[in-house]
């Protein structure tokens, strides 16, 4: 008896929760991808929120990658899975996001938020975003990333808003997903880019929660430029 009462218990609070869908598409990397993840673990959970982390790995021919990604267990989350492609995807990130985001967004997810395996996090960075997103409702797209590269259009004590900003970390609800994010993703060659271009209304947290730390550049793997896209007032631990 005491058993059936826990479990129901439990499923009623899981009912209760809001669903983030998060996802990570990540190939190669070891040395951004370990500094990534670990600090990740790090995250305090939100209440009342029902994780599931998905990393998705692009056939990466570095066996240190698969090793951490199969051993690789937080405890801020509820759910991982972790995928392992066995050939290259065309599209890493827009391919991989839309196969996930729209597999959880049929199941009644209600958040949907990406990170990039180059970037390092503060543990408050989820909860921060969550705030935002509370503050500012469902017509908004959140990041804990704030860059130069990106203009202000106004800055405010806690957040900066923003008419585009970058792919690295974006946090949104169901009805921007269907609405504005999967239109975007593959075969679109940038969707972070072609979100911007087709959404205005964009919050940073202020200060940046997260930062940048891999080398960038526009063809992805040649020409790759150090220090290109850091936050402006990143908090660290």
């Amino acid at each position: 008896l005491l058993y059936s009462k826990y479990r129901k218990d439990f499923i009623q609070k899981v009912y209760l929760m809001k669903k983030l869908s998060f996802v990570i598409p990540t190939v190669e990397r070891f040395d951004y991808l370990e500094i990534c993840l670990n600090s990740l673990s790090k995250t305090i959970r939100p209440n009342n929120l029902y994780i599931n982390l998905t990393i998705v790995d692009d056939a990466s021919s570095d066996k240190k990658v698969i090793s951490f990604i199969e051993n690789y267990s937080p405890t801020f989350c509820d759910e991982i899975n972790k995928i392992f492609k066995t050939t290259r995807t065309p599209g890493l990130c827009e391919t991989n996001l839309k196969e996930i985001w729209s597999l959880n967004y049929d199941l009644g997810y209600d958040y949907f938020c990406n990170l990039d395996p180059d970037a390092i996090l503060n543990p408050n960075w989820l909860i921060k975003v969550i705030n935002l997103h509370d503050k500012f409702g469902t017509d908004s797209i959140i990041t804990p990333f704030d860059t130069e590269s990106h203009g202000r259009v106004k800055v405010s004590s806690d957040y900066v808003k923003k008419d585009t900003i970058g792919g690295i970390c974006m946090f949104f609800d169901r009805n921007i997903y269907k609405n504005f994010v999967e239109p975007m993703l593959y075969p679109s060659p940038g969707w972070d880019w072609e979100v911007c271009k087709n959404f205005k209304n964009f919050y940073c947290t202020n200060p940046s929660y997260i930062d940048h730390i891999g080398k960038v550049s526009s063809a992805r793997d040649s020409n790759l430029i150090p220090f290109f896209d850091r936050a402006v007032n990143f908090i660290g631990e």
